[in-house]
């Protein structure tokens, strides 16, 4: 069985748990079985009429493919002195530094946060992320943008904890600012996902052929999003 198989949904849909695992079902006919890792976790999606015994013998087989993915998904992203923190999927060592003003730079492969007040390291460290994000995906957006002619009205950085970007019916672009601590590659793909919603505001097959245009590596980067995205989204 591949990782992933083509599936298609209505609107009837609904959610159980089998040992733990979320399985979602669809009423539609012609929808397969599909594992994936979303959020960190298994989520099977299937066909409602199939019943729970079935989709026990599915997990069975699947075992060692299910622990193999959830092993190399990344933790949770941590901030403290010493430890390892991504910048455009780099990792980088945190150095805080009492200062008489607050400033970070980065030397190397080190991270340098001067403070003047304990305890309000992460704050600037966060604020500096922030104004970095939004200089970094506006000018990504543009450089996508102009490259395949597509031009969204406007684009806004900001924090969220469960999506990476969206686009709005007028064409306006929001991005999670999180999206600064990912690899390059996978921060482009996300820019052209949401550009490609610019042409096309479903998830069609027009869609999916709109992003490839724009990326035509879009599938490993969203297969690494599913299954490593959920560490760093989740820092706050």
């Amino acid at each position: 069985m591949k990782r992933f198989f083509n599936i298609f949904f209505n609107k009837k849909k609904y959610s159980t748990y089998i040992a733990g695992i979320k399985i979602q079902r669809s009423s539609r006919r012609n929808s397969t079985v599909s594992l994936k890792i979303k959020d960190g976790k298994l989520i099977i999606l299937c066909p409602s009429f199939l019943d729970d015994k079935y989709l026990t013998e599915i997990i069975k087989k699947k075992k060692s493919w299910i622990e193999k993915k959830l092993k190399n998904r990344k933790k949770n992203i941590e901030f403290s002195e010493k430890k390892k923190f991504p910048i455009l999927g780099k990792s980088h060592e945190v150095r805080f530094l009492k200062s008489n003003k607050n400033e970070v730079k980065i030397i190397g492969d080190l991270i340098k946060i001067s403070y003047q007040k304990n305890n309000t390291m992460k704050s600037i460290f966060i604020n500096w992320l922030k104004n970095e994000s939004t200089k970094y995906l506006k000018a990504r957006v543009s450089i996508l943008s102009k490259k395949k002619k597509i031009d969204p009205q406007s684009i806004f950085v900001k924090t969220y904890r469960a999506r990476w970007g969206s686009c709005s019916h007028k064409s306006e672009i929001f991005l999670n600012w999180k999206l600064f601590l990912l690899p390059k590659g996978i921060i482009d793909y996300v820019i052209a996902h949401e550009l490609a919603h610019v042409l096309v505001p479903n998830h069609s097959k027009k869609f999916w052929s709109t992003v490839e245009q724009i990326d035509p590596n879009y599938r490993e980067k969203k297969d690494w999003l599913r299954v490593h995205g959920y560490a760093y989204i989740q820092f706050n």
